[in-house]
């Protein structure tokens, strides 16, 4: 082959990928409902929501305490409802960013190993002979996957954008959680195209007393959505606007304080049945 028929077929490859890039992000947003469950504890009751995907927004719903997140990425928007106080708040994706950004400054130059370690979150990527699981491993931390690809990998990208924006926002909602270790899980799921059905995260401490934390969750995907699905939707965007319109740092601030004081009456009724006892 001449030289001028091999840059010219070069050209043609080159096209070809970008043509093929092109139509993967122009493809039609699937509506999928995906069922989660999160175990913090393997004998404790999971901690249960459901995300919707419809016409490219994500809609994650919280049983326990309830609220809402819907995910814009068309306007590059996080709205969160709750429901209990009636409020809701806004984030962009930018702000999240930059936030994240500051994170990660301050866990690289952390006073504990493990924190800058996770700052970086890089891991050896194996595949489980056995049961064909996804492994992630590093000094600190497991990641155990069982996975599938979809039938359209539209569901696999949607999922782990939204996976993504979810992971750093609770980063942010919930200190002290980094979201590092689930991103980089997020870009290799990304990268295979499949989507996560079981999870279990298992995290080292510097001290080697301390047993390892192990969490566990579950996702069930079905392509579909229901009556009861475009219904809780419907309700989201209701609420969104009926609902009285805070600041973030004043949304995140009465979560937390909210959090604190269930925290504390759990303690308080614990202490009062032992006293009894």
């Amino acid at each position: 082959m001449s030289m001028d028929r091999a840059r010219t077929a070069i050209r043609w490859q080159l096209l070809a990928l970008v043509l093929l890039g092109t139509l993967a992000a122009s493809a039609p947003a699937a509506d999928f409902h995906v069922s989660n469950k999160v175990y913090f504890k393997a004998d404790d009751t999971p901690v249960v929501s459901t995300t919707l995907f419809s016409s490219g927004r994500a809609y994650d719903f919280m049983d326990s305490p309830r609220e809402t997140i819907v995910f814009d990425p068309g306007h590059d928007l996080i709205v969160i409802l709750d429901p209990h106080r009636q409020v809701k708040t806004q984030i962009t994706t930018g702000e999240i960013s930059t936030q994240i950004g500051r994170l990660r400054e301050a866990a690289r130059n952390h006073k504990k190993e493990t924190v800058r370690e996770l700052a970086g979150a890089k891991f050896a990527e194996a595949i489980d002979p056995k049961t064909g699981d996804l492994k992630l491993t590093n000094r600190w931390m497991i990641y155990e996957v069982a996975t599938k690809p979809p039938e359209n990998p539209q569901v696999a990208r949607q999922y782990a954008e939204f996976a993504d924006w979810l992971t750093q926002l609770n980063a942010l909602l919930n200190p002290p959680e980094l979201p590092f270790p689930r991103l980089a899980l997020n870009e290799v799921l990304r990268q295979r195209q499949e989507v996560p059905l079981k999870i279990t995260r298992t995290t080292m401490s510097e001290q080697r007393r301390r047993k390892p934390l192990v969490v566990h969750s579950e996702h069930t995907f079905v392509v579909a959505l229901s009556h009861e699905d475009q219904q809780r939707m419907q309700e989201a965007h209701d609420q969104m606007h009926m609902f009285a319109e805070v600041t973030f740092d004043k949304y995140h601030q009465a979560k937390q304080e909210a959090e604190t004081a269930a925290e504390e009456s759990l303690k308080r009724a614990a202490a009062e049945g032992n006293a009894k006892r």
